[in-house]
């Protein structure tokens, strides 16, 4: 971007390459490491010019989030005010900062209309301007430049915008995990100790993705961190932790959980189920905090089973200054938790998204928010079933959406879905006024309240207070869209594990079944798990990619190197292409 400015700025140019849309995306993490990782203010390093680049189908129109990878402090008060005219096509500003570009149908033809394998590709430009007000009530005026190619290339378009992964949404689909690092094979199901999870966790530095050659049930003996506890992380601790890669049954994590300390952080398909009888005095299957200043930010969980917990299920909690940010848990079966408790947001959380979710047998937090100190949470799309309590935000500032979501009643519920009121221990002089909260499209199968608390509709708005730009789907779909595709066993196209507990969940809500609990033993405790181990002739190189892939796709499976190159071009890297045909 080019800041109009009379303060002298050094300049730094990037770019950034964005991939939308039936297609794919190429963004460095540079950027995001240097500026977030680090904490610097962007004023500090001078001027940052991102240009973005933009690969499409030949389809009607893509949407384009020009600002995603821009370094504004506060997005949120960014405008963009105009764009000139593209040669091949059109633009409109959309209400929520993004763009929508519209080729030319002359360009859709030409494109779509190729003889002989010839991969046409047409080009266009344009530029956008965004207006800030700074404190001193000036104008500050930035102009940025949009490359976007029309092409029907199939290399660029199987697996669409580089993100997380395929299928990531919400304010934590950008994370990039271990995307370029090592590998790290677990080998056992040992608590500690070369071969163990937590030994790929909390002593391997650096970008790293972590894959499983064994299956079954890993008995931890006491929390699991993304890295020591007593230690500070880097900020290329960057961590996948890819439980899609287990044999047989998968992974089970039992009678401690996981603490995520840092960012950029991608966690799927794992059970975690601490249990009873542990003793323990951090109950919660995933917490989510800083430690010692670290960023944690960039954090998606998806497809992952929690229960049994002895407090919530999840919990969230940023620190004064540092905040948890960008974070997105989708997809997840939370269940069960021993003290009936689902998930609670604490202080400093920004930009959280949960979506596609079902909440089965927790009687409260559903979730609950304590605090009114400027979070922004959106919680769309998920499942609610058997609860006491739905959904319970705080007067005070933050921002809230909660948008077509769907309430199932076992028993008649202690109050509304959606419950907004004073916190008088965390936050006693909240004040309604201070918070923006938004509820609309959901859906409620036996309950004698109605949907909304009388302070809650009061203060409700009528469009959305906030958007990582996830469509929601109407909540009488969510029972075709979510039942056999969440979970750590399922995928969006089957099952992936067999595993007892997660299809007993699933039955209990298809026939109003199941009850709180205190006591895993009550609902037949742990499923005993076969422990199957991978062949050595598996992945002969210890790329992570299993050597029948390679073969398919034309890889060497003794390069030990190959899982970080990108044979496509399209933003992944060999080795997300392999985890991904794990899911598809």
């Amino acid at each position: 971007m080019k800041i109009n400015s009379k303060i002298p700025l050094q300049v730094l140019s990037l770019c950034f390459i964005l991939i939308f849309h039936y297609s794919c995306s190429k963004d460095s993490d540079l950027l995001t490491d240097y500026v977030t990782s680090e904490n610097m203010d962007t004023s500090d390093i001078g001027l940052l010019i991102i240009d973005d680049t933009y690969f499409m189908s030949a389809t009607s129109n893509v949407t384009l989030d020009v600002l995603a990878n821009d370094t504004f402090e506060n997005e949120e008060e960014v405008n963009i005010t105009e764009t000139s005219s593209p040669s091949n096509g059109t633009v409109a500003i959309n209400d929520n900062n993004t763009i929508t570009y519209t080729p030319d149908s002359e360009v859709i033809e030409q494109v779509s209309d190729t003889t002989n394998n010839e991969v046409v590709e047409v080009v266009d430009t344009f530029t956008y301007t965004t207006e800030v007000v700074n404190e001193d009530e000036t104008v500050s005026t930035e102009t940025g430049n949009v490359t976007v190619t029309v092409t029907e290339d199939p290399d660029k378009t199987f697996m669409g915008q580089l993100k997380a992964f395929p299928g990531a949404e919400g304010f934590g689909k950008n994370a990039t995990g271990g995307r370029g690092g090592i590998v790290y094979h677990v080998t056992n199901l040992n608590d500690d100790g070369p071969g163990s999870l937590r030994k790929g966790m909390e002593d391997v530095d650096g970008a790293r993705t972590i894959v499983f050659d064994i299956s079954g049930q890993i008995n931890l003996e006491s929390r699991i961190y993304t890295f020591p506890l007593y230690s500070k992380g880097s900020s290329e601790n960057r961590l996948t932790i890819a439980g899609e890669t287990a044999p047989g049954s998968g992974i089970t994590i039992a009678n401690y959980g996981i603490t995520i300390r840092n960012g950029n952080v991608i966690m799927r398909h794992l059970r975690i189920r601490p249990g009873s009888n542990n003793g323990q005095d951090s109950p919660d299957c995933i917490s989510i905090t800083p430690h010692n200043g670290d960023d944690a930010s960039n954090i998606i969980i998806d497809h992952c089973s929690l229960s049994w917990s002895q407090d919530e299920n999840i919990g969230i909690e940023g620190q004064s200054g540092n905040p948890v940010s960008n974070v997105t848990i989708q997809n997840c079966i939370i269940s069960e938790s021993l003290n009936a408790y689902a998930v609670l947001v604490g202080r400093n959380v920004k930009n959280l998204s949960m979506l596609n979710n079902l909440f089965a047998n927790t009687g409260d937090r559903n979730p609950e928010h304590s605090y009114g100190d400027g979070s922004s949470f959106e919680f769309n799309n998920n499942i609610i079933y058997n609860y006491k309590r739905g959904v319970t935000i705080p007067y005070g500032i933050g921002k809230f959406d909660a948008i077509n979501n769907k309430f199932k009643v076992k028993s008649a519920p202690a109050t509304f879905n959606y419950y907004y009121a004073r916190n008088n221990v965390e936050n006693p002089t909240g004040d309604a006024d201070d918070g923006v909260i938004h509820q609309s499209g959901g859906i409620t199968e036996g309950t004698p309240y109605g949907e909304m608390s009388t302070n809650w509709e009061s203060w409700n708005q009528s469009s959305p207070t906030m958007s990582s730009l996830y469509s929601p789907t109407p909540a009488s779909d969510l029972d075709a869209k979510l039942l056999g595709h969440i979970g750590a066993n399922y995928t969006s196209n089957g099952m992936l594990f067999d595993d007892p507990v997660d299809k007993r969940i699933l039955s209990n809500y298809e026939n109003s079944a199941g009850n709180f609990i205190t006591n895993e033993s009550s609902v037949g405790g742990f499923p005993s798990l076969n422990s199957i181990k991978r062949p050595a002739n598996y992945d002969t190189d210890g790329d992570g990619m299993a050597d029948a892939w390679e073969l398919e796709q034309g890889l060497n499976p003794n390069d030990s190197g190959d899982g970080n190159d990108d044979r496509n071009g399209d933003g992944y890297t060999n080795l997300e292409e392999f985890l991904f045909s794990l899911v598809q």
